[in-house]
């Protein structure tokens, strides 16, 4: 049996399986080389005290180090006394680029670098994670563990809530991760105005999410119980930014007290770090919450060197339309037409280049103006940590020669010859204007042949004399 129809077939399959294989191996070496990096270089914690609940922000700096790869990461183990506001977020560089993608959980932010740090130095930033007070700190503080192992103490002081039997209002607040407001609002009935309604009046930035509204009942053992919903009656007047809720057969002999979890939303225009205010209760008992809210955010910075260089005319005058090749460290090579696309200066004759790392680059002229010859002249500077903006001064253009036609010879009416030395193209006349007088002609030929044919003769008699 032929099994040339099955070899080839096979071979071929045998070599994709190979090229398969080689690439899950290099992404399999590419993953394992990835690294930790020990890039936090400090961490702060905003309010310094808050209570269970509350909103916090911790603001965690961070610096790559020398040598850190793209899908290298860094950690922060997040302490149990607070939560983690679960979300995702991207560091980037003043010009839009990405250098990290974070990632929130409860327990840990772990932010892996992209190609970013491949070419660019001095990568650091800030990292921000909303936090929610989950336990008091009772003193100690929060202990901050990085990916390297190092623990960072900051002086945070978390403290309970209020709890037990709802006499008067009482109102807490929790952040959560889908952005809301979680409220958690407790009265005793006795406390109700006409023994059926409370009174919520929230931030003018906020609004009830209805479907989240729930009533619950109690007696003093705390056993809360949910009540059905058709024996109460949310009415939000969003105009005056206030609800109210009315239990019409309420149990107001102060035996029971009744509880009110709902969310509300948070606008767009709430900054991270604002405090929002909400009041809660009766005319004789009212609560008033107030939360720092936090949003995720963060941001970070590359190299930050800028460079500079002029094209001006013979007269120092700038000129537009010139095209250089910018070349610096870290195999760093563009092209810069002007005005075009990395040209961060707007004006003709005008460069600039940002986002520049640390090093010496040369500008050399690829294509000068229109009219102009390109120099050859290279310009040179560099850029350091303590002065990240060079100036590398000016290229002069000079215009190039204009090539002088040369004249057509014309013959004039009369006749004669073109006279090439003038370039007139007309006859050199005599001084009369008219043609130059006859010095002989012809005549004067034959007189010069018959002397040069006596002189020869002469000259051969002698010879035969004195032969």
């Amino acid at each position: 049996m032929d099994t040339t129809f099955w070899r080839r077939p096979v071979a071929a399959f045998l070599a994709l399986a190979a090229v398969l294989a080689a690439g899950l191996v290099a992404a399999s070496t590419s993953s394992a080389n990835a690294a930790d990096r020990d890039a936090v270089t400090g961490i702060s914690v905003t309010p310094a005290s808050a209570v269970v609940g509350d909103g916090l922000e911790a603001r965690i700096t961070w610096q790559a180090p020398a040598g850190t790869q793209p899908s290298d990461t860094f950690t922060v183990g997040i302490p149990s006394q607070v939560t983690g506001i679960a979300g995702t977020q991207q560091l980037r560089a003043p010009d839009g680029s990405v250098i990290a993608n974070c990632v929130i959980e409860q327990t840990r932010a772990t932010c892996t670098f992209t190609d970013y740090v491949a070419t660019a130095s001095n990568v650091q930033g800030e990292l921000t994670v909303p936090l929610v007070g989950a336990q008091p700190t009772n003193g100690s503080g929060l202990d901050w563990t990085t990916g390297a192992g190092r623990i960072i103490h900051t002086d945070t002081e978390i403290t309970p809530r209020q709890s037990g039997w709802a006499d008067a209002a009482v109102k807490t607040s929790t952040l959560r991760d889908n952005g809301n407001i979680l409220y958690d609002a407790a009265i005793r009935g006795s406390r109700l105005d006409d023994g059926t309604t409370v009174t919520d009046t929230y931030d003018p930035r906020t609004s009830i999410v209805a479907s989240t509204f729930k009533v619950y009942q109690s007696d003093s053992s705390q056993n809360w119980t949910l009540t059905d919903s058709s024996t109460w009656t949310l009415s939000d007047d969003a105009a005056n930014h206030r609800f109210t809720v009315t239990i019409p057969n309420a149990v107001t002999d102060g035996t029971i007290a009744y509880r009110y979890i709902y969310e509300a939303a948070v606008d767009d225009s709430v900054a991270s770090g604002d405090v929002i205010v909400n009041t809660f209760g009766t005319r004789d008992s009212t609560s008033t919450d107030r939360i720092r809210y936090v949003r995720q955010g963060g941001g970070g910075t590359g190299d930050q060197g800028t460079l500079a260089w002029t094209k001006v005319d013979e007269d120092g005058e700038a000129l537009a339309g010139a095209t250089f090749t910018v070349t610096g460290p870290n195999n760093f090579s563009t092209t810069v037409a002007d005005d075009g696309a990395g040209d961060r200066d707007t004006r003709p004759g005008h460069f600039s280049l940002t986002g520049l790392a640390e090093g010496t680059y040369t500008v050399v002229e690829a294509q000068a103006p229109d009219g102009y010859v390109r120099s050859d002249r290279q310009l040179t500077a560099t850029l350091s940590a303590a002065d990240p903006t060079g100036d590398a001064g000016e290229l002069v253009n000079v215009k190039a020669a204009t090539p002088t036609p040369t004249p057509t010879p014309t013959v004039p009416d009369g006749g004669g010859t073109p006279d090439p030395g003038t370039g007139t193209g007309v006859t050199r006349p005599g001084r009369g204007g008219g043609p130059l007088p006859d010095a002989g002609g012809p005549q004067l030929a034959l007189l010069a042949t018959g002397v040069l044919a006596i002189a020869l003769g002469s000259a051969l008699a002698l010879r035969r004399r004195r032969a």
